[in-house]
Order: C-alpha cells, then sequence, then structure tokens
C-alpha cells in the first residue's frame, strides 16, 4: 500500500517559471532533501480541421518551435482525438513515456520564451523520487483516469490520454495554463507517507513549502493506492455483501425522492448556514470546498467515513446531495438525489426531509456497514481537506 499526501499550492498568475523553479530548489535545499529523475511536458493545441484540411498546413505550432531552439526536449508528439470531428489536435514532448537525455538545466534557460514567445498551452515540470523521510520510493503512473475514459467513449486505450496528471508518489509538479479559462498557475508537494507499515506525518514538509510560498493556502488531498493483493481482499467483500449495498441504495432512493431536471431558471436561497445547521445537528464536519460545494464528513467507531457531498451551483437551478460510504481502500456511491427548490423555504424543507432520512438510514444500516471492513486507521482523512 501507498499513501500519498498531497499538497496543493494555487498561485497568483503573475508568479514567474523560473520563480517556481528557484523555490522548489530553496525547498529541497532547507529540508536536505534530493530528487533522481525530472520530467517535463510541454503541450500545445492546435485547431484541427479548417475546410477539412488539418490547419497545422497553415500556422506554425509553437512546440516544433520550442523544439527547435531545444533540440534537447525530443521529437514533438502529435495525438489527434478519437472523435474526428473534435476541433483541436494536440502536440506536446515529454519524457514521461519515451526518455530523453534532457535535464533541469537544459529546459531551464528557455522558461521565459516556454511562457512568452513560443505559444504553449500548458508546462508542466516534474521533480520526482524525492528522498522523504530518508526514504525514496520510485514514482510511478497510474492510467486508471485514461482507462476509465477509453472505456466511457468506448475506444481502445491510449496512454497518452491525461498524460501529464498520470504520474504519482513522492515528487514535486508545477503546472502552468497559458491559455483562456484555464489560466493556471499551481506548485504540487507529493510526499509518500507510510512505509513498512507505519504512517508518517507530513505536515513539516508542507509548511516548509508554505513560508516558500506565502501567497498560496495548501489544500491537502490524501491518495491511498493498493497493492494487488489488498484490492482483491477488499473487492471481496464488497462483492460479497453487495445485496447489503444494494439495499442500502433502495432505501436511500425510496425515502428521499428528488426532481428530474433543473430549474432551467434562478432560484434565490442561501444554502451555507442551513448545512452548517444540519451538519452539527447530527454530528457531521462541514467544510467549504470552492464555490456552491461543501463536504459534510462523519466518523464511524471502527474508523470508516459517511460522507455527503453537496453542490449547489451558484445559479441555484438545483441542489443536490450525494452519499458516501468509504473507508482504507474502499469508497461506495450510495446515493445521488437533486431537488430544485425555489426559495429558502423549500430549500429549508429539502435540506430538513434529507437529514432526517439519513438518520434514519444510519440507525438501520450503519451498524452493519461499519463492521464489514477491517479498521480505518486514523491516519485516514477520508480524501481532500481544506
Amino acid at each position: 500500500m501507498r499513501v500519498i499526501e498531497k499538497y496543493s499550492f494555487e498561485l497568483k498568475s503573475k508568479v514567474r517559471l523560473y520563480e517556481l523553479t528557484d523555490r522548489v530548489h530553496l525547498f529541497l535545499d532547507g529540508q536536505g532533501l534530493s530528487y533522481r529523475r525530472f520530467y517535463y511536458y510541454l503541450m500545445n493545441l492546435i485547431h484541427s480541421f479548417v475546410n477539412n484540411e488539418p490547419s497545422v498546413k497553415k500556422c506554425p505550432i509553437p512546440c516544433v518551435r520550442a523544439a527547435s531552439a531545444c533540440p534537447a526536449l525530443g521529437s514533438v508528439a502529435h495525438y489527434i482525438p478519437y472523435n474526428p470531428q473534435h476541433d483541436f489536435e494536440k502536440y506536446y514532448f515529454s519524457n514521461i513515456i519515451d526518455s530523453t537525455d534532457c535535464t533541469e538545466n537544459d529546459i531551464l534557460p528557455y522558461l521565459g520564451r516556454i511562457e512568452r514567445t513560443y505559444g504553449i498551452d500548458k508546462a508542466d515540470l516534474y521533480y520526482c523520487d524525492v528522498d522523504f523521510f530518508g526514504r525514496t520510493t520510485q514514482c510511478e503512473r497510474d492510467f486508471s483516469s485514461a482507462k476509465g475514459y477509453c472505456e466511457k467513449c468506448n475506444i481502445p486505450f491510449d496512454e497518452r490520454i491525461f498524460l501529464n496528471d498520470q504520474l504519482f508518489g513522492s515528487m514535486i509538479r508545477i503546472h502552468r495554463s497559458f491559455s483562456g479559462s484555464g489560466m493556471a498557475n499551481s506548485l504540487y508537494l507529493s510526499v509518500d507517507a507510510y512505509h513498512d507499515g507505519e504512517y508518517h506525518i507530513a505536515e513539516g514538509y508542507c509548511k516548509a513549502m508554505a513560508e516558500l510560498l506565502p501567497e498560496a493556502k495548501p489544500r491537502r488531498e490524501q491518495f491511498v493506492y493498493l497493492s494487488d493483493a489488498e484490492k482483491e481482499a477488499i473487492d471481496k467483500i464488497s462483492a460479497e455483501e453487495e445485496e447489503l449495498l444494494s439495499g442500502c441504495r433502495g432505501f436511500l432512493k425510496s425515502h428521499i425522492p428528488g426532481s428530474d431536471r433543473q430549474n432551467m431558471y434562478p432560484s434565490n436561497y442561501n444554502i451555507a448556514p442551513v448545512l452548517k445547521r444540519l451538519a452539527k445537528a447530527n454530528g457531521y464536519d462541514y467544510t467549504f470546498i470552492w464555490n456552491g460545494v461543501y463536504s459534510l464528513k462523519k466518523r464511524m467507531p471502527r474508523g470508516h467515513f459517511m460522507k455527503i457531498i453537496t453542490d449547489s451551483d451558484p445559479s441555484h437551478y438545483d441542489t443536490s446531495f450525494t452519499v458516501f460510504f468509504e473507508g482504507l481502500g474502499f469508497s461506495h456511491r450510495l446515493y445521488d438525489v437533486m431537488f430544485t427548490p425555489h426559495s429558502q423555504s423549500e430549500l429549508n424543507e429539502c435540506a430538513e426531509t434529507f437529514f432526517n432520512t439519513m438518520r434514519e438510514f444510519e440507525a438501520a444500516y450503519l451498524p452493519v456497514l461499519n463492521a464489514l471492513y477491517d479498521e480505518t486507521p486514523e491516519w485516514f482523512c477520508g480524501g481532500a481537506t481544506w
């Protein structure tokens, strides 16, 4: 089993790439750390078809310009979307799949031009296999998102899909997005925290990085990667108890009817005060995640969690509740329900109905659910925290 503590720092767009690489090295030097492997991913999108002709014949490709300036980056890879009517093709160079001799020192002189001159849409730099806690655990690739996407679209598996998000392990990642509504400037600190059956607290590394990035408040996420044997044991329990899980879903569905479609016009209500009150009354910890999204979590006696994600977008066309039961190595999505209140009083009524039913559900099912799996350790945080 691997447990990755990931801390995300969202930064102002004016922070330059070379400043971030400097801060990475200040952090490593200050903590007495080193990294073993350096990866990069530079990508741009080109309009695929203009009058059914590939537009690359009619316009320069930013990645080609960058590769010409810095040959160490290697050859440009070309990815054509599975849908021939897709508007864009993807051009990139990276050493994640095919290794090159390119080092960080080869790229550093070109960071300014990558940001301002070449027209690159996204840039990622990865400092991998960092020796946190005096241990070096090799970074790996997680193909689950790519496989899920290919299965959903009914296309052959393609390892290039979501390539820049596949690496996981002990590493520091710098991410820049330069164009459109997706402009972003982020630094991610990922720490392997579980070694030889012992969980190590990574908060000290987060604090050290936060001192170098005072403009950003870190967001913490926890990812657990099980071994094949551990997955098999969890899957066996889940399969054996499918009847119980189906009963849970059936109970919630029959007791909390929702709406089939949105209001399609704005409604006026404020959900946060209602959630805070009901969360406290029902023993849940309330967390605001981002605009309109809230997380409510309750830890069970054996360490597992009941988790409710509430999504109420700014237009208030709808408010949805999603119920999860989860612990170390498992997460069961038990129910999704959408309400379409028009006013504060209607929202209050929907929320009260939901939590009244949740109390009935917990009394009837949680004692049995809670006993299904081995105890979840105290260090497991139940997903993302803010």
